[in-house]
């Protein structure tokens, strides 16, 4: 059975698996459901509609599934969405999303946000990303696998970070970032590759070097990022995995509302 301490909230309509463990004086809202493993440690609060899957950590006063903060939202039964193997640290804060998109904020599995980071409403977080603390996301973020975002870092709304990116501290992001890329500063440019997590992931030999090939055409020429587009698609090398991410992302970012030259400069 699962475990809950007497001192805590749960709302009648909640489903709490087996094996989950609710520690004091946390809450749970209406038609929550929480999977088996999930630990919620004291003080913590998973809010309405909210589903957990399994094995995840809640630390003392993180609060998931809290009405987004969203002049347009009029109390609809809007979701929030977590996967597995996710640690939510102190005072980690997850909004429900709108109805102004599909109504979920959704998060992956493998995921790390430390204390007081925040992700707003209508976001999509995918799997083993890191917020390292006081990271505030805006609403309607997309954030790929392995996105890593130093502290401090502010994000715009609606900006889109692929995956393997890396936010340095007190990063301010207003565009969309490419994969594998590092970006710093405010307004945030691409600074380097990052060679780090891309060797991590087993990018090495040519792939590596096309790679590299990749970063200076999109980031570091000389041309716009059209041209650089252009250059890259006549590569023979422009199918490998990683720079076909890198391609794609680049051709989102022409086509997107974030596509202007300050995130290129």
């Amino acid at each position: 059975m699962s475990n809950i301490h007497p001192t805590a909230i749960v709302d009648p309509s909640a489903e709490v698996a087996d094996l989950a463990e609710i520690g004091p004086y946390c809450i749970i809202g209406k038609e929550v459901k929480i999977g088996a493993g999930t630990r919620m440690m004291a003080h913590s609060q998973v809010l309405n509609y909210s589903e957990l899957g399994e094995n995840n950590l809640i630390s003392p006063s993180a609060v998931i599934g809290g009405a987004p903060q969203d002049h347009g939202y009029k109390g609809e039964p809007t979701k929030v969405i977590i996967g597995d193997n996710n640690v939510f640290r102190e005072y980690v804060t997850i909004n429900r999303g709108t109805t102004k998109q599909d109504g979920k904020t959704i998060v992956g599995n493998d995921n790390l946000f430390m204390a007081y980071s925040h992700l707003a409403h209508d976001c999509v977080v995918e799997n083993n990303c890191v917020f390292t603390n006081m990271t505030q996301i805006s609403g309607h973020c997309h954030i790929h696998s392995y996105v890593i975002f130093s502290g401090n870092v502010l994000v715009h709304q609606f900006v889109n970070f692929g995956e393997r990116c890396f936010l340095a501290p007190n990063a301010l992001v207003r565009y969309d970032c490419l994969p594998g890329v590092i970006y710093e500063g405010n307004t945030a440019k691409p600074r380097a590759l990052n060679m780090v997590g891309l060797k991590r992931a087993g990018y090495t030999g040519d792939a590596f070097r096309h790679i590299k090939k990749a970063f200076k055409l999109l980031c570091k020429s000389d041309t716009t990022l059209e041209e650089g587009v252009r250059q890259l698609e006549t590569c023979e090398w422009r199918d490998e995995e990683f720079v076909a991410k890198m391609l794609t992302h680049a051709k989102l970012i022409l086509s997107s509302k974030n596509s202007r030259s300050g995130n290129l400069e």
